[in-house]
């Protein structure tokens, strides 16, 4: 009696098995669509890229706009929509700046992704900090690529 139910039972799996592959091969396969070039890509990444790098030198005086912009390449890589939850929480863009942060240096209006409101927000911070390292705030960015070896995904 086992057998002749485990048999029928496998005959019923074997028939849906069936049924369900004769429907996957009779739907219609999609389109794959050409790509842009790779360098296309990488010049529309340069130029913004670029932007990003104005932004940080319009945001900080001309003393600070190189470490500026290491801190932000080690922390987002320049992208202004970077963002990274952790456990406590959030970090927002091209600085990634942690939501209290956010809450205490930005102004109403302020977008946390747009690269010129977080640089200037970023400067606010950097600004106030009293003591001389100025940027304190990004731990091990702050040395970034001079002293420590970083990268956007190990940064704090």
């Amino acid at each position: 009696m086992r057998k002749s139910l485990w048999a029928s039972g496998a005959a019923l799996t074997a028939t849906a098995l069936s049924l369900s592959l004769s429907t996957a091969s009779a739907a219609p396969t999609p389109e794959v669509k050409a790509c842009a070039s790779t360098q296309a890509i990488q010049s529309v990444q340069a130029q913004s890229k670029a932007s990003v790098k104005k932004a940080i030198r319009d945001a900080f005086e001309k003393s600070r706009e190189t470490q500026a912009i290491n801190v932000a390449t080690c922390e987002s890589n320049l992208n202004p929509k970077a963002f990274k939850k952790t456990r406590y929480t959030s970090y927002y863009g091209l600085f990634q700046l942690s939501t209290a942060d956010w809450k205490k240096w930005s102004k109403k209006g302020e977008d946390k992704y747009n690269a010129k409101d977080n640089a200037t927000v970023a400067h606010r911070i950097v600004k106030n900090e009293k003591n001389k390292l100025k940027f304190r705030t990004w731990g091990a960015c702050a040395y970034w690529p001079q002293k420590v070896r970083c990268t956007p995904k190990i940064c704090p």
